[in-house]
This record gives structure tokens, C-alpha cells and sequence, in this order.
């Protein structure tokens, strides 16, 4: 298989031009982090790769058109990587204890972040940790301490085999309450790929003790509407209601056995039911007093508090349990389900890019570039053009007028070389394109000629026929680093050393065209013309290059231009000195 060699870029501008297009993919991304996933697509000299690529991105153009809202799809993406394994809860009213110390110098360190960690041996470690609302205990081989810990309602017992998801839950489920929002967003994002995720949900026990109170006291009322009604049907009399008060005795032992089973029966089938809801025992904490009046047991209400605070942790530790394995299997895979977020990222981001420039896949071909209707990703409304080289002449020297598309039409062909080999779209209807391993591009020098400008370049040009390695070779204008007396010549020179290597492809911009015809250049001559001047004397351009034809010279329109627009001697003088 063809080894995967990136296309090297030899010049600044060259690679330049391949941020710009990098650029422009970026700005569809939503994670700063999908970035580093653009690195795939670097340009590359591998035919293989550049299918590959291509079968990629055609894959993520249909897959991201059907979704029907990518701006939503986009927010959900940034929500759900907000993903955080870090957080930084503690657990103030837990304490996991150990009864043997080389377990507990195991876990202390771990579990000292979000839990109070302590080494039980003794009544005093015993004493000092019976306060908490939780208790999970892990004793040692021959544990003297744990029956006594058992017998702390708030207090579990766990196996000597114990998992971290048995001890500390939280691990787990703590990281799901804080990424909550991400990891559904994470789920519809995910869906839209027809996969799923399995997100347990930690349900919190919603009851609190309150509730029970506030049964408690409805019974009350409900069981003394009974009582009242059962010793109204007695009809006991004034003497009797007060020998029994007199005597300390229990209206209630007065009535009639079967108004005493109402009453009995009553409170068991009131109080089954809050038993049955909360699993608590609570038939003692409302008792009825000698004058018939119904009352709740303080301290068999606290009991009960205390017993349903100890009930309702051990069952949320269960449930947690529970949570923990399926949470850990999720979090271990939470890497590769990011991955796939950052794929879809940059699928969007790359399907947008192809839409905004309209971009089609070239066809690889053996040698050359030629395409149609290709425009220039860096203009706001680029004409479209179209052009070859290098599928029989190997060089091209483009002239014509200013501001006509030359250093434009030197861009586009660097745009869609580097495109091609990203293995992405070009911006053209159709464009054939070979495959180089180098990329360069001298452009003109915008500051005034000199030695060293013009040293740097010869040097730059001096090694690109060294060796057979194919180069797409792009020149705007060199000729502004030294004398125009001799940049014809050193252009024709530059020419001749790069068609040393049959595999150089050479296209250069110049205004000294005529010059280098006359010097025998072996070239091909292509001339982007202006055809004259509209109604408002503004030249007109024909930006598609005509193939084998030096341009016309433009001072002779635009000294034109300037006589019919502005009245003065000067400017009629300088026409008529062109025009004859």
C-alpha cells in the first residue's frame, strides 16, 4: 500500500493559502476541540486516502442534510461536551468505616475526597461515627465490632468482596447528576446516528418525614371521629363518664367489645396503610388516653423518625448501588461516545463548508489540473472561469490587464490542488487533478525591489528541479524583486530549470509577456484581456484566460479611460501619443 506522505508546502505563501481554506472549515465547528479531528484531513500524496476521504465526507454530506434543524443539533453538541468526569462533591454525612487497616490504608486516599474515611478497632471509633446518617461498614476477618454496628439503623454492612461501586456509589452516580443536562443532550445527538445510550436515571426518594407526620395527623383525626362515634352510641351518663375519670379507668374498656373491635380495627386498617407506603412500624405511636381522647406518642414518633431517615438512606444507597454499575459502564465508554459528538461536529462543519462554496469532488487524474466554472474561495462574488495546464504543456505564463484575475486565477489553482488532496470538494463544476508532492507559491513582493528579496527567491527557485518529485509550482509577478532590464531574463532562466524535472507543472503571472516571447521562452502564453470600457468608462474584462495568446496591453485603455473622464491637456496628450 502507498505510504500516507503528506503534501509538503515549500513556501509561506503556499501554506498560508492552506490555513485560510483550514479556516474556513473551522468556523462551522462548534468545539474547539473537533479542531484537532480536522488534522485527518491534511493534505495528503496517498490516492487511496483521498478516496477514503472522499467517501467520508459524501457519507457526512447525506447524513447531516436530513437533519432538519443543524443549528439545534449544533447547541446540543457544545452541551453535551461539556462531559466532566471532575466533580468536586463531598458527602459530609457519610462515613465509610474499615475494621481492617490494610483495606483502609487501600481506599482512604480514594475515598478521602468525597466521603469521611475511618479505621474502626475500637467502642471510642464506634462511638465517634454513630452520629452520621450513613454508616457503610467493611469489616475485618474476625470482626468483634460489627455486631455492634449492626445494630446502628443507619448503619450497612458490607461483604469482605466488595466493589467501588458498593462502598461509594457517588463515584458514579455523582458524575451523572452533575453532567445531567450533557449526557442528554449527548443522547438526542447520538440518536440522530440510529445509535443509543443507555443514561440510568438516579430517582431521589421525594417522600420526606413530613409526610408521614402529616398522615399521622389525619388518622388522628380520622380514628377519633370513630372513637367519639362509638362512645356516643354507649350513651354513657354523667355519673358513669365521671366515676371513671374518679377511678383512672379507660373509657375505652367501658365499651361494649364490639364497639371495641370497630375501634381496634379502625386503627390497624388506617395504619396498615402508611406501614405499607413507607415500610414502617407505627401502630405504637398513636394510643388512645382513659378520657377517649387520640394522641401521638412523642417519643415513638421520634423512634419512627429515626427509623424512616435510616430506611429511607439505606434505600437510596441500594438504588445508587444499583445506578453505580450501569453508570460505570457508561463512563468508560464516555471517550468513545465524545468521539463520535467531535465526528458528527466536524461532518456538519464540513458539509456547511461544502455548501457554502458548492463544492464537487474532482476526478484524480494521471497528470495536470483542468477544471470549469471554478471560483476563487477568498472573493465575496468570484466570476467563474476555467482553465488547464500541465496535462500537455507543462508551463503557462499568464498575462493581460490589472485586476483581471491573474493572482485570482493563481489562488483557485492552488485552492483546488489542496482540496483535492484533503480528500474535500473543489470549488469548480467539474476539475480534473493529478496528485503533486509539492506545493509552492512565490508572490509578488508588495515593498520596493531589493538584494535580499531578490537573493531569498533565486535560492527558493534554485532546488525545485533537484529531483523527479511532482511539484505544482505557482509564481505572481517575481519580476518585482529586481531590475525590469534583466526579470525577463531571469524569468526565462526559471522557466528553463524547472523543466530540468518532467514532473514540475509551472504556472507564473507577468506583466512582461512581449518580453519573454522575445526571448524564446519555451512556453505556453495565456492572456486574460480587457475587452475596452463600458458606459461609465470602467474597463471591461474578460477574467477567463485565453489559452495560447499573450494579453493585450491595458495603458492604452485605462489612459482612455482617464481622457474621456477628466478634462485637462495632459491627459489628451498622453492619448494621443498611445494612439498614434
Amino acid at each position: 500500500m502507498e505510504e500516507n506522505i503528506p503534501l509538503r508546502f515549500k513556501t509561506k505563501k503556499a501554506r498560508e493559502l492552506s490555513l485560510k481554506l483550514l479556516n474556513k472549515i473551522k468556523k462551522h465547528l462548534t468545539l474547539q476541540d473537533s479542531t484537532k479531528h480536522l488534522e485527518q484531513f491534511l493534505p495528503t500524496t496517498n490516492r487511496e486516502s483521498i478516496f477514503q476521504r472522499q467517501a467520508w465526507v459524501s457519507k457526512a454530506i447525506h447524513q447531516t442534510s436530513s437533519i432538519p434543524d443543524i443549528s439545534h443539533v449544533q447547541e446540543l453538541i457544545s452541551q453535551g461536551a461539556t462531559f466532566s468526569r471532575e466533580v468536586n462533591k463531598r458527602h459530609n454525612n457519610i462515613v465509610i468505616a474499615f475494621g481492617d487497616e490494610e483495606e483502609y490504608d487501600k481506599y482512604k486516599s480514594a475515598l478521602g475526597k468525597k466521603f469521611y474515611v475511618i479505621l474502626v478497632q475500637t467502642e471510642h471509633d464506634l462511638l465517634s461515627i454513630s452520629h452520621y446518617e450513613q454508616i457503610r461498614y467493611v469489616p475485618s476477618e474476625q470482626d468483634l465490632l460489627a455486631s455492634s454496628i449492626e445494630e446502628l439503623e443507619q448503619a450497612t454492612i458490607l461483604s469482605k468482596k466488595f466493589s467501588l461501586e458498593d462502598i461509594a456509589p457517588e463515584i458514579y452516580t455523582d458524575i451523572l447528576e452533575e453532567n445531567k443536562e450533557s449526557l442528554q443532550a449527548i443522547k438526542q445527538v447520538i440518536h440522530l446516528l440510529d445509535e443509543d445510550i443507555d443514561i440510568p436515571i438516579i430517582s431521589t426518594n421525594k417522600n420526606s418525614f413530613q409526610n408521614v407526620q402529616d398522615e399521622l395527623d389525619s388518622i388522628l383525626k380520622q380514628l377519633q371521629e370513630t372513637v367519639q362515634s362509638q362512645i356516643s352510641i354507649a350513651q354513657f351518663s354523667g355519673e358513669q363518664l365521671v366515676s371513671i375519670i374518679q377511678n383512672n379507668k379507660q373509657l375505652i374498656d367501658k365499651l361494649p367489645k364490639v364497639s371495641q373491635d370497630i375501634i381496634i380495627s379502625k386503627k390497624k386498617e388506617l395504619l396498615h396503610a402508611i406501614e405499607k407506603k413507607y415500610g414502617l412500624s407505627c401502630y405504637q405511636t398513636i394510643y388512645i388516653d382513659h378520657i377517649g381522647k387520640v394522641l401521638l406518642d412523642e417519643v415513638e414518633v421520634e423512634r419512627l423518625q429515626q427509623s424512616f431517615l435510616a430506611k429511607q438512606q439505606q434505600d437510596s444507597s441500594e438504588h445508587k448501588q444499583s445506578i453505580a454499575l450501569r453508570a460505570k459502564i457508561l463512563i468508560d465508554k464516555i471517550d468513545s461516545i465524545l468521539y463520535k459528538l467531535f465526528q458528527l461536529d466536524l461532518k456538519i462543519a464540513i458539509s456547511l463548508f461544502s455548501k457554502e462554496f458548492d463544492l464537487s469532488f474532482p476526478v484524480i487524474s494521471e497528470k495536470g489540473q483542468s477544471f470549469v466554472f471554478g471560483k476563487n474561495m477568498n472573493l465575496l462574488e468570484p466570476v467563474p472561469v476555467e482553465y488547464y495546464i500541465g496535462v500537455e504543456e507543462k508551463v503557462a505564463v499568464i498575462t493581460g490587464a490589472n485586476s483581471g484575475g491573474k493572482t485570482t486565477l493563481l489562488e483557485l489553482l492552488a485552492q483546488i490542488q489542496i482540496l483535492t488532496q484533503m480528500g474535500l470538494g473543489v470549488p469548480a463544476k467539474e476539475a480534473k487533478v493529478s496528485i503533486v508532492k509539492e506545493l509552492y507559491y512565490f508572490s509578488k513582493n508588495k515593498g520596493s525591489a531589493n538584494a535580499g528579496a531578490f537573493e531569498t527567491l533565486i535560492k527558493q527557485f534554485a532546488n525545485i528541479a533537484d529531483d523527479t518529485i511532482s511539484k505544482l509550482i505557482l509564481a505572481d509577478e517575481i519580476e518585482s524583486v529586481t531590475e525590469p532590464d534583466v526579470a525577463a531574463k531571469i524569468i526565462k532562466g526559471i522557466i528553463h530549470h524547472s523543466q530540468k524535472n518532467p514532473n514540475n507543472v509551472l504556472v507564473l503571472v507577468t506583466h512582461m509577456g512581449k518580453e519573454l516571447d522575445k526571448l524564446d521562452v519555451k512556453a505556453r502564453f495565456d492572456g486574460i484581456e480587457a475587452k475596452g470600457l463600458d458606459k461609465d468608462f470602467n474597463l471591461v474584462v474578460d477574467r477567463n484566460p485565453i489559452i495560447g495568446r499573450i494579453a493585450r496591453s491595458t495603458p492604452q485603455l485605462i489612459i482612455e479611460r482617464l481622457a474621456k473622464k477628466n478634462e485637462g491637456e495632459f491627459y489628451s496628450y498622453l492619448h494621443r501619443l498611445v494612439t498614434t
